[in-house]
């Protein structure tokens, strides 16, 4: 499911169903482990006011 097993791992062991993501590279690097998480069935938020990209246009996005 996750790219990091160890990061996979710490997250099955909260044994919480609902993750907030937030990061730079919206696009891959947040999108990726939102992808893997909702496939697993967890309830994914992400704070995109908190999300930024490298670009001035991807981060005003």
């Amino acid at each position: 499911m996750w790219e990091d097993d160890a990061v996979g791992a710490a997250v099955v062991a909260t044994r919480r169903r609902k993750l907030i993501f937030s990061g730079l590279l919206p696009e891959g690097c947040v999108a990726f482990p939102v992808l893997s998480a909702r496939a697993e069935g967890y309830e994914v938020h992400v704070v995109a006011d908190a999300c930024g990209g490298i670009t001035p246009v991807s981060h005003d996005l």
